[in-house]
């Protein structure tokens, strides 16, 4: 099965609808999963809200968080989660939302 298929994702915008300030996607990770290696243009937060994780930084040694946990997420530094048990991960920014929706904003967010 393709993870598309087993990862949920939710994202949610905050402010005018229009034209969002802020936004936060939410994915729940099944055990074993993997989000695989991507890097945006700033540095974002991160919540692990429930279960267990493995975050792999690109030339960083893996660091393992269990929730509740806050994660920084640096800069064009390609990143990956490993699901070490069931999660529910959130990745939270600031946007300069205009146009901004939830078919465009993985690509508006990858820079």
């Amino acid at each position: 099965m393709d993870l598309s298929e087993r990862l949920s994702v939710e994202h949610v915008f905050l402010g005018a609808e229009e034209h969002p300030d802020g936004y936060i996607k939410r994915m729940v990770i099944k055990a074993g999963d993997v989000v695989g290696q991507h890097a945006h243009p700033h540095a974002h937060m991160s919540m692990l809200a429930r279960g267990k994780v493995s975050v792999l930084v690109v030339g960083e040694t893996p660091r393992n968080y269990d929730a509740p946990a806050y994660i920084t997420l640096p800069a064009r530094i390609s990143h990956a989660i490993l699901a070490l048990e069931d999660a529910v991960w959130y990745c939270i920014w600031a946007v300069d939302g205009d146009g901004l929706n939830a078919d465009n904003i993985d690509e508006a967010l990858a820079g």
